[in-house]
């Protein structure tokens, strides 16, 4: 999906532009429901935390594609349909939340999680320990923003409500690849088969941050369900093309970073796209020592240099990256039969290119 340089300069302005939007618009719907809690009482911290964390940075990717899918099928830009593309930065953020919380990581690129941010504050308003317990509320009260969200969408109220059910279902669909998530980190590696790990890429990642954005606006834009159906495989694909390169840099920090400060609990490791594949190419003896590294509370030096030899003699990033490539090869020629504007093609090949680029460490999606 190449573009001549004059045609890529003038879709990554718009995206800029598109973006400067976005934010403006988050920070709008922020102002105005705390402007509505204060009303009724509400304190400051929630809305301090929740704006902070929310307006700290990331691509805006998910609002974006909403707003490139809506405009690529031929519908005018509009103040309306970029505050409904704030519901998916909302829904973003809440699902951040949560997953800091399952993580029991205080950081998130860098920055304080949630749940760091929140004892932070009540460690200078005289409390301390509720961390957690605040940020496990801010997200749900994120999430509803989120859904309220979506109520600026334009078009027939039948239209919005096939979008937003089309949302809840994207939803549901990210729920339980997270619920799959936590359960098979209790498991061995051996129990995890290929059809598992493809359905965790597509629960977790592929619908709330291709499909639900791209297939939102497309019901909103009155698409044919063909056409509907077309999209929705392209976002599958890519979003596990997106879970395999982010594996492929998490797996990379971990080995980098010292062991006695992991980025990630080492039982993270097995649901990561290369480890499966080192696990599979391991011998028996090696694979005794992969249980072990992934079984203990912080990486077995024993263990890592297993994991590194294994990667390295099987070719496990090659591989990777390969099969990474094949699936964004295969939306890529989804992408060619879709009925999107030339508009929409340059502006979702330029989004695309960029939130694929190897991330900066300071870097969020």
């Amino acid at each position: 999906m190449s573009l001549t340089a004059p045609t890529a300069i003038a879709a990554a302005a718009e995206l800029q532009h598109m973006h400067s939007q976005i934010d403006q618009a988050i920070a709008d719907e922020l102002r105005s429901v705390r402007a509505y809690s204060a009303h009724r009482g509400g304190g400051a911290l929630l809305w301090e935390s929740v704006s902070s964390f929310v307006l700290g940075g990331g691509k805006r990717v998910r609002p974006l594609l909403f707003l490139i899918a809506w405009r690529g099928y031929g519908q005018d830009d509009s103040p309306a349909i970029v505050k409904a593309a704030v519901s998916f930065e909302l829904f973003h953020a809440f699902a951040l939340m949560h997953d800091d919380l399952l993580d029991r990581s205080p950081l998130r690129r860098g920055r304080l999680s949630m749940h760091g941010m929140l004892e932070a504050g009540c460690n200078d308003r005289g409390s301390s320990g509720v961390g957690r317990d605040l940020a496990l509320i801010a997200g749900d009260v994120t999430f509803a923003m989120a859904v309220d969200a979506f109520r600026h969408a334009p078009g027939s109220e039948q239209r919005k409500a096939e979008a937003l059910h089309r949302m809840m279902l994207c939803a549901l669909d990210t729920g339980h690849g997270v619920f799959d998530e936590v359960f098979l980190r209790e498991r061995s590696c051996g129990e995890i088969c290929r059809e598992t790990m493809i359905a965790l890429q597509e629960r977790k990642t592929a619908c709330y941050t291709f499909v639900c954005p791209l297939a939102s606006a497309a019901i909103l834009a009155g698409v044919e369900e063909t056409e509907l159906e077309r999209l929705e495989r392209f976002g599958l694909l890519l979003g596990r093309a997106y879970q395999i390169h982010d594996d492929i840099s998490d797996l990379r920090a971990f080995l980098a970073a010292p062991p006695q400060t992991p980025p990630c609990r080492p039982c993270e490791l097995k649901l990561q796209w290369p480890f499966f594949l080192a696990y599979r190419e391991a011998d028996a003896p090696q694979r005794r020592q992969l249980d072990t590294l992934v079984g203990a509370g912080l990486p077995d030096p024993g263990a890592l240099a297993t994991l590194e030899r294994v990667l390295t003699q099987a070719r496990v990033w090659e591989c990777s990256r390969a099969d990474r490539d094949q699936l964004r090869q295969e939306a890529d020629r989804i992408f060619e039969t879709l009925g999107l504007s030339d508009e929409g093609r340059n502006l979702a090949r330029t989004c695309l290119a960029h939130f694929f680029a190897e991330p900066d460490a300071g870097d969020t999606a």
